[in-house]
This record gives structure tokens, sequence and C-alpha cells, in this order.
């Protein structure tokens, strides 16, 4: 019986005339933990050893004596197939009874790649110069950075309020048009890349970084064509030059000094 708590369970056995107590089916579920633990460590030490995780976390309703207590399930999950890289991808979750910025410390502590996250105050410990073994490189998410800005702006939705919505906002206006300039031209690429098999995919990706403000979406579509055709050979593809581009460009964030969002 999937996803029934120990005592329900309890509960539907004892109508089919089975008498199991309580403490045997959570000694049932704490072997499985037990049983299980190599495999959660395995998975671990992968998503541990990307380059780039993306964070986040939810709340979680936990049965408690009396109530429902809320606890936080915490994911991070590493997955660059969409920008061709070869690693599987993976996610690793972590359970904790609070929110308190001490529990992605511990679980991102021998972390020191770059880390997509919200702005939760809990991650700033991670980003500290002086942390061991060195400072996570912080990936702010433009979908939360834009939403207040996009609601302080959204004409429709203060037409459904009628007389009691708030003025739109001229800022939040100008703000939203000047984050959607800078994300079509990155999701624009994305879209490309994702379209082409494996091996065009990989050579693809191969671009400097200062050609990519220079790069129409004309020229975008003629190289997915051309790839499509011409998978074999990167040199094949019609690029001035064939440099590896910083992964620190495809994550859509530019959060980091030098990448593609921050010249822009």
């Amino acid at each position: 019986m999937p996803r029934r708590s120990p005592n329900r369970q309890r509960d539907r056995y004892a109508r089919e005339g089975v008498d199991l107590s309580l403490s045997t089916l959570a000694d049932q579920v704490g072997a499985c933990t037990v049983a299980l633990k190599p495999l959660h460590d395995l998975i671990a030490e992968h998503v541990l050893a990307a380059d780039r995780l993306h964070g986040d976390d939810t709340p979680v309703p936990v049965l408690a004596r009396g109530k429902t207590a809320t606890g936080r399930a915490w994911v991070y999950v590493r997955d660059d197939r969409p920008f061709g890289g070869p690693d599987p991808p993976a996610a690793l979750f972590r359970y904790s009874r609070n929110r308190s910025g001490d529990h992605p410390v511990e679980h991102l502590r021998g972390f020191a790649g770059i880390l997509q996250a919200d702005a939760y105050a809990g991650y700033k410990r991670l980003y500290e110069p002086g942390r061991s073994p060195a400072p996570i490189a912080e990936a702010l998410c433009w979908g939360h950075g834009r939403r207040k800005f996009y609601e302080l702006a959204d004409i429709a939705a203060g037409k459904r309020r009628g007389k009691h919505a708030p003025p739109v906002s001229p800022l939040a206006m100008e703000a939203v048009k000047r984050i959607d300039a800078l994300q079509s031209p990155a999701a624009s690429w994305v879209r490309v890349v994702r379209a082409m098999p494996r091996p065009a995919r990989q050579s693809t990706s191969r671009i400097t970084e200062s050609q990519i403000p220079r790069l129409s979406r004309r020229w975008l579509r003629r190289t997915a064509l051309m790839s499509f055709v011409k998978p074999k050979d990167e040199r094949e593809l019609p690029m001035p030059r064939r440099v590896r581009f910083s992964m620190d460009t495809r994550i859509s964030v530019g959060a980091r000094p030098g990448t593609l969002l921050n010249k822009l």
C-alpha cells in the first residue's frame, strides 16, 4: 500500500483481520531506510560532484501527535542535458524539521560550484568569501526576481480586481521589459540547442562567449538546420572560432562577473 502512513496501514490491515502493531510497521520503514542508504549516498556523491546545482525547498506536512507539523524537503538537482552535458541527471532530496539556514550549509558542505536558487537568506553563508572549501558562486533566479515586478505591472490582473486594484507601476513595467529583453536571446539559444542531436549539441556548445551578443536568430536557425544535416564534425558548423562556451552563461542568469547577461 504505497503512500500510506503506518497508522493508516495498521487500520486497513485490521479491517482485513490482520493484527499488526504500529511499532512493527515503523520498524519496517526504518529497515528500508537502512537498506537504501548506500544508494542514497551514491546519488549524493554524484549530485555534489557537479559544477553547478539547482537548489530549492518546499514545505512538507508531517504527522505529529495530535497535529500536523510542517517540515521542509530540500532538493538539489544536477542536469546539463539541455546543453549537451554527458553526465546523467540526478536529484538529491534531504529532509529537515524546519527551514533553518543550518540545513543547506550542512547539505552542501563539500560543494564549491555554482548554486542557482532563490534569494532565501539561509543560503548567504554559502557565498561568504571565507567559506571552506571555497565560496559557492551565487546564481539568482530570474523567475523570482521578475515576479514582484510582474505583479505590479499586470494590467489584466488589475482589470479583474476592479476599482480596488493598485495602479500599474510604470517603473515595474519598464523593469519587466528590460528583464524580458535579457531573457529572450538566452531562451532562443537554449531552444535551438535543445532541438539539435547530441553530437551537434555538444559541438555547438563550444563557442566563445564574446560571440554570443552578435548571434542573430537567423544564424541560430541556420546552425540548427546544418547540424541536422551535418552533425558529424564540429568543423562543419558555421562558427568563426570553435572554442568552449562558458557554462556559467547557460543557466539563464547573469550572476557571475563576465557572463553573457552581465555584458548585454
